[in-house]
């Protein structure tokens, strides 16, 4: 084959091989290097290639000596060049890719050498028959034949263009990204030696979600993903996926388990602050609070994972009664405004969805009147006017703005209205804490002991 299909040639078949072992053939300039030469090198045989003119002297002794086709293009020389390659490469730059790219790339100049007529004989020196494919010599590609070797350099230039997706995630991650699938997830995420991100689309109920997250556990029916510094659970339970598709970040993540005994509340909220907990298994002989995704619950023992945004507050019940022992403060919200949001956000969804109907729309009826007025046939001018008609008298989206603003403001004057509430009852909570008599010395909240184990991406 000429050098051009060759070196496309080389780059397909190295792609390829190497996306199989998950390697990149993109990852560095040097890999493309070392393709490049390694696809052309066997032809060092003969004087006149271009890595034989590169190289002269060698390439007239192994010719004179050999001749072309034997020596070079046999598994002998593919082995022992991989191995010198492989050694050479360890000495000077330690452990890498580059010997496998090597390798890949001089046997795709023999696999490819072997769809000619003369084919190569990959037993030399103990055996000089040649190795072709296919059998029938009608089906192979002669030396001369220009037409065969450019309809070969256009399919591999085709191939390389729609396979490089391919080579730079490799083999298995296409695979699964092309299924997109937790079960599929679940093979890349055991694999991998990164951290992955996970682009996912699906439905909760009548509403589509989507976002990316990177990947901390996952299992054929969910996945735990970090979006946006909170953990989120993907549940085939609660929701349904469309798409699940990862993406190796060439990050990492490490766990770090923490052992806890007698700790203060105080010393517990800082302790966390600002950190991502992936598992918490604490108990305490008096009761404390603690505020978890907007709520405050009492506990005396906690057992939970995947938390980010956790608060601990001291128990009345942490203190020794005394007469004057006050409750602490908690900030009391408004159950009716999450009501209001989610109907405000369903509102503004349906608006931006009625927005592009009649975008649409418009667009259509556009469409339709240039196509009348460039009409040269009647019938098509009589099709394209009754389906204008048709669009005209079809119902329009209604845009509810004005319930929209109803909705805003309401919702202004109660989180005005929640502030206002909650600073009076806080100003009051603390006039009573100023009258309190402060409590014996010597006195600390509940000892709180288990463990913590912390997540940090690095």
């Amino acid at each position: 084959m000429r050098t051009s299909n060759h070196l496309a040639g080389g780059l397909v078949i190295t792609g390829f091989c190497s996306a199989l072992c998950g390697l990149n053939i993109f990852s560095s300039p040097q890999s493309v290097i070392v393709m490049a030469i390694a696809s052309l090198l066997p032809d060092i045989d003969h004087p006149k290639s271009i890595i034989g003119r590169s190289l002269k002297p060698i390439a007239v002794a192994i010719n004179r000596r050999w001749g072309h086709r034997t020596i070079t293009h046999s598994g002998v020389a593919l082995v022992s060049s991989t191995f010198l390659f492989a050694l050479i490469e360890k000495l000077i730059s330690g452990s890498s890719p580059l010997a496998i790219f090597y390798f890949f790339a001089y046997f795709s100049h023999l696999l490819l050498d072997m769809i000619t007529l003369m084919g190569v004989p990959l037993l030399y020196p103990f055996s000089k028959n040649p190795f072709v494919m296919p059998a029938n010599p009608k089906w192979r590609i002669r030396n001369d034949d220009r037409r065969a070797e450019t309809i070969a350099f256009c399919l591999f230039l085709l191939a390389a263009l729609f396979m490089r997706p391919l080579f730079e995630q490799g083999f298995w991650t296409t695979y699964n990204r092309t299924f997109g699938t937790l079960k599929h997830v679940v093979s890349e995420f055991h694999k991998a030696d990164d951290l992955l991100e996970l682009s996912y689309r699906a439905r909760v109920g009548t509403e589509p979600v989507s976002g990316t997250g990177y990947c901390l556990e996952v299992t054929e029916q969910y996945a735990i993903i970090l979006e946006n510094g909170q953990f989120k659970r993907l549940d085939k339970e609660s929701m349904v996926l469309h798409k699940v598709l990862p993406r190796h970040t060439g990050r990492k993540f490490v766990l770090e388990s923490l052992p806890l005994h007698n700790v203060s509340v105080d010393s517990m909220n800082r302790l966390i602050a600002g950190q991502l907990i992936a598992e918490l298994d604490i108990s305490s002989p008096l009761s404390f609070f603690i505020l978890m995704n907007g709520h405050t619950t009492q506990q005396k023992r906690l057992r939970e994972t995947y938390l980010s945004d956790l608060l601990f507050i001291n128990a009345p019940d942490s203190i020794p009664s005394t007469e004057n022992t006050i409750a602490p403060f908690f900030y009391e919200p408004n159950p009716r405004i999450p009501i209001l949001q989610n109907k405000l956000e369903q509102l503004q969804q349906k608006n931006q969805r009625a927005i592009q109907q009649i975008t649409s729309r418009e667009y259509e009826i556009q469409s339709l009147k240039q196509h009348i007025r460039r009409a040269t046939d009647l019938p098509n001018q009589e099709r394209w006017y009754r389906q204008l008609e048709a669009l005209r008298k079809s119902k329009i989206p209604t845009v509810d703005r004005e319930t929209e603003r109803q909705l805003v403001i309401e919702i202004h004057q109660l989180q005005l209205q929640e502030t206002r509430n909650n600073q009076k009852r806080q100003a009051e909570h603390a006039a009573k804490l100023a009258r309190q008599k402060p409590p014996p010395s010597g006195i600390i909240g509940p000892g709180i002991s288990g463990h913590i184990t912390f997540i940090t991406i690095i």
